[in-house]
């Protein structure tokens, strides 16, 4: 006998249900309907979905007519939510998703709503889906991992977005205030808020006025003031008149900054901003790629040849070479050093045109001499020519200051040689110097320092005087069997101290400027500074637990970066100073870097600790105001901020 394969009963009674919807059975005793589509199924089944259920139980005219009129969502995805009751789970893409999310709440069928809200946090985020998700999370509160990275990591892109203005206010303020933000240049957060505030322009006018309290008008020209705001609701704002009159025409200034090279890449600069006092990076990607052919020539930052300008030096023969790096324009040159000699260069080192250095010879049977010689840049190379020997004397470090003095320091003698290069004048201070001593330059004269004390060497300018240069010293001991190890790092005009609280593992920087430690001592006026990538909720926990605070980054970067006494102090245009020590833009651009075993201890910690506000979206479907918060067991996802996409 012939059997029909679709005669035969399925092994399972969920199998059959689908079958008899599939073969639109009798059996099946409601109509589900969308304009002139059509379908029958059981109530038993969609009972399962509260909203069916009331509309079944209740006396509606859907029990009598046995007929369910959905105006929500496609056919396609109405049938997809209505056999998910069957248990046949539905093909979600990124055509169906917000049409079977929207139907999931309205139908109140939580397992669907929690398939979808799964398959969206599984997804990679693009900048076309970026923004759906931000609604769909927004409306049907919940959280997706990544959204947040993502948005703060292409904010610069994602503004020009239109979609982008159904941000709320709490949103855009987050935007303007955020410090992990400021890669994003103001004019472009002013150009925004320009074009936010033309969306229901009588709701937002009070928030715009309460917004631009956050825009530091000092960073944007006055033209592009004016273009920004001659087209838009901001022209008749006052804060944004009054900002116009009193602008300049251009704002060409710059900041002044302590520049420390990254002792584990390289082209990569931390900064600290002493206007803003912030820490900035700045990445210089042409001279990383230059940089890493010849980082064998070139290992070390050398110093600051002016304000704006790093070089680096290879005093190897006979490929001696500096190479200057200008921090302004991101250009690059490379000099020759021309020497009468072939003796090993010990020590380089320049200001501006003027370059100095020196070589050391010891032969047996005759007495050590060190010569210094001193030259002009010329157009590709430095010539240089001896100025002084001294003899018996082995040069262990040297450095030249703004008032063209050159300072000498050698192995065996207790003092301080100091070559006056304009008059041509060796003049020899005693000091007791040791093996710890480091020397830097000041405007005026120079620092002699170690760990216990510092000595002011400076110039005295006048007639009649009896000596020709003032000798101050100041002890840097602090009080004994304390908790707190300090070490001290003199800079430019500044004295920086790094201390570590053993007890209360906490690291602390303070600076103070040199007048202020002369005039009061060491104990006072130290003034504290913010540390790399710190924020208000890392104070008491920048280091894991069980770790030594050395092992953290901030540990590691004073280890490799700040202790090689490799800082410059420099002047750099403040709109290059833009993106933080974690920055999220950073991080998509160099993912490398950020991703390395030696760093995951720190990003774990950020990812569970940071407090990152989000952004929340108003809605523009007031229909969509249905959502409620719910807790999905299969779902649940503790998100890293705080503050999340709601809409209003």
């Amino acid at each position: 006998m012939e059997i029909k394969e679709f005669n035969i009963k399925p092994s399972s009674n969920r199998r059959l249900l689908v079958q008899q919807v599939e073969q639109q059975s009798v059996l099946c005793d409601i109509k589900v309907k969308m304009g002139q589509w059509e379908r029958r199924f059981h109530r038993c089944v969609l009972a399962a979905s509260p909203f069916f259920e009331h509309a079944m139980k209740s006396n509606f005219r859907e029990r009598v007519t046995g007929v369910i009129q959905i105006s929500v969502g496609t056919p396609e995805t109405v049938e997809q939510a209505l056999m998910f009751l069957y248990g046949k789970k539905p093909e979600i893409t990124e055509e169906n998703v917000e049409s079977l999310l929207t139907l999931a709440e309205f139908l109140m069928i939580e397992n669907l709503k929690s398939l979808c809200i799964n398959w969206l946090r599984s997804c990679d985020i693009s900048d076309e889906d970026c923004i759906t998700i931000l609604h769909l999370s927004s409306v049907y509160n919940f959280k997706v991992p990544d959204l947040n990275k993502f948005i703060e990591g292409h904010l610069l892109r994602l503004l020009q977005k239109p979609q982008m203005v159904i941000l709320t206010k709490d949103s855009v303020e987050h935007l303007l205030s955020n410090r992990r933000l400021t890669y994003v240049s103001t004019e472009e957060k002013l150009k925004f808020l320009a074009r936010w505030c033309t969306v229901n322009t009588d709701e937002r006018k009070q928030s715009v006025k309460e917004l631009l309290n956050k825009i530091d008008f000092d960073d944007v020209d006055k033209h592009v003031l004016e273009d920004i705001i001659q087209d838009s609701p901001l022209r008749d704002i006052e804060v944004c008149i009054n900002a116009l009159e009193k602008r300049p025409c251009n704002i060409s200034g710059n900041h002044k900054v302590l520049l420390v090279p990254d002792g584990k890449k390289k082209g990569c600069f931390w900064c600290l901003d002493l206007n803003r006092q912030e820490w900035y990076r700045m990445d210089y990607v042409y001279f990383t790629e230059t940089y890493t052919k010849i980082e064998d020539l070139y290992p070390k930052v050398a110093g600051a040849r002016n304000s704006s300008e790093l070089y680096f030096v290879n005093i190897q023969y006979p490929t001696r070479s500096v190479f200057c790096l200008n921090l302004v324009t991101d250009e690059w040159k490379m000099y020759r050093i021309v020497l009468p000699t072939a003796y090993r260069i010990e020590h380089f080192c320049m200001h501006k045109d003027i370059c100095f250095a020196c070589t050391n010879c010891s032969q047996p049977g005759r007495n050590d001499t060190s010569v210094v010689y001193a030259g002009y840049a010329g157009r590709k190379s430095f010539h240089l020519s001896p100025i002084f020997a001294l003899k018996d004397q082995m040069i262990c470090y040297f450095c030249f200051n703004e008032s063209s003095t050159l300072a000498v320091v050698t192995k065996s003698a207790k003092c301080v040689f100091l070559y006056d290069f304009a008059n041509f004048k060796l003049v020899k201070v005693p000091l007791g110097i040791t093996a710890m001593d480091k020397i830097i330059p000041t405007r005026n004269g120079f620092v002699l320092f170690n760990q216990a004390r510092c000595v002011f060497i400076s110039r005295l300018m006048g007639p009649c005087l009896s000596r020709e240069y003032l000798i101050q010293k100041i002890s840097l001991l602090m009080e004994e069997n304390s908790d707190i190890k300090s070490e001290f790092y003199f800079c430019g005009e500044y004295c920086f101290r790094y201390s570590e609280d053993s007890m209360a593992r906490k690291l602390a920087l303070h600076y103070v400027t040199h007048d202020e430690m002369l005039n009061t001592g060491c104990a006072n006026n130290w003034k504290l500074l913010p540390l790399p990538g710190d924020n208000e909720n890392r104070n008491k926990k920048l280091f894991l637990l069980g770790n030594h605070m050395r092992n953290s980054r901030l540990g590691r970067f004073m280890q490799t970066s700040w202790k090689n006494g490799r800082q410059c102090m420099v002047e750099i245009p403040k709109g290059k100073l833009r993106c933080q020590i974690d920055c999220p833009h950073c991080k998509v651009i160099h993912r490398d870097e950020f991703t390395e075993r030696d760093d995951s201890d720190i990003e774990s910690y950020e990812s569970e600790s940071s407090n990152i506000s989000s952004y929340d979206c108003e809605s523009v479907d007031k229909d969509s105001e249905m959502s409620h918060e719910s807790d999905y067991s299969e779902t649940s996802y503790e998100s890293e901020s705080d503050y999340n996409f709601d809409f209003m």
